[in-house]
């Protein structure tokens, strides 16, 4: 299943090392920064 995992630079709420924890968990995801972004970077 294909899989997108986001992640805010500046986020406090989920840090993003938690993001990356779960990129190891599933490989196959593709992986994004958003560079300017904190809390909630999708919206």
């Amino acid at each position: 299943m294909p899989t997108l995992i986001l992640a805010g630079r500046y986020d406090r709420a989920l840090c993003p090392r938690y993001q990356l924890d779960f990129r190891r968990c599933a490989p196959q995801a593709e992986f994004h920064w958003m560079e300017r972004s904190g809390t909630f970077s999708h919206i």
